[in-house]
């Protein structure tokens, strides 16, 4: 399955019943490719090959071909030969060839071109409402049908957050380096830039901001806490990029500072188990025995 740009794996049945039945009797594409002219390897060559290879972009042309998969009636032919292009320019810094769009191809691309995002770029890529289309009936559309929309509010999920939990060092304050702080301020600030036209992807801004925080720190423990306490001690707002980069770090802190506590059923709060098979805090506990006695008393 492809999603824009992003190629799917999965193991569904019924998927895959459904996959077998629709490609019956549809065949590979056939097309041959060119290799590269025998040449010298000079540098003049190579900077030639990875200049000219940062002009052609795969994302955009996934994104054509999403765009005519989600209109009212796709037309085929444009996608194989948007397939077969995509593919030319993924070896371009490799061949430094590119096949020239006859015209009629050319002129039926463009009307796609013009065209809007699919609506559910809305969600997939975090565009705004009018840089995609209306909803429409296509696949993937679908799911805005099928999956609620409710705003989940985190303060009435798990009540107040001790920030201390998710560090590694506690005492963290009285060692921070802001350079570190600088570093993260700065580049989350041009994140959406970095973003924009799908030229970076959010997982390889991820890697590039914790690649650029390394270099001032090795100890990825140390720059996870300084973070952490600088994001949470200051009540900022910015802290999903912290979690994207960070998350599994963040959460191995949770799991060794919390031990073996639970939330409570009732209450939400958290305690430490006795045994197994406890599920409510001891307030908690006390009130449902309670409860409990006088249902017992009125029967």
């Amino acid at each position: 399955m492809v999603d824009g740009d992003k190629a799917l794996v999965i193991q569904d049945e019924t998927i895959i019943n459904v996959a077998e039945r629709e490609m019956e009797g549809v065949v590979p594409l056939y097309y041959e490719m060119l290799k590269a002219k025998d040449e010298p390897l000079t540098s003049d060559l190579i900077y030639k090959a990875l200049t000219s290879a940062y002009k052609a972009n795969i994302g955009i042309i996934s994104n054509e071909i999403t765009k005519i998969w989600n209109s009212g009636n796709p037309n085929e032919e444009a996608v194989k030969w948007l397939c077969m292009y995509n593919n030319f320019v993924i070896d371009y810094a490799k061949t430094l060839y590119l096949p020239e769009k006859p015209k009629h191809v050319d002129q039926e691309l463009k009307n796609y071109s013009k065209m809007k995002l699919p609506h559910f770029f809305k969600y997939a890529k975090d565009k705004e409402d009018g840089q995609v289309n209306d909803l429409n009936t296509s696949t993937v559309n679908k799911l805005e049908y099928i999956i609620p929309n409710k705003p989940i509010r985190f303060k009435n999920v798990v009540g107040t957050i001790d920030y201390k939990v998710l560090l590694n060092n506690k005492r963290i304050h009285e060692n921070l380096n802001q350079d570190i702080i600088d570093t993260y301020i700065n580049l989350t600030r041009v994140k959406k830039f970095m973003l924009r036209g799908d030229e970076m992807s959010y997982e390889g801004f991820s890697k590039y901001l914790k690649e650029e925080l390394l270099k001032i720190s090795p100890d990825v423990n140390y720059i996870v806490d300084v973070l952490t306490y600088f994001l949470y001690s200051k009540g900022n707002k910015n802290k999903e990029t912290l979690w994207d980069c960070f998350g599994e770090v963040i959460y191995e802190n949770i799991e060794k500072n919390l031990g073996k506590s639970i939330q409570c059923e009732t209450c939400t709060n958290r305690f430490e188990q006795k045994t197994s098979k406890e599920i409510y805090c001891e307030k908690c506990k006390k009130e449902r025995i309670k409860a409990n006695k006088r249902k017992y008393k009125k029967k």
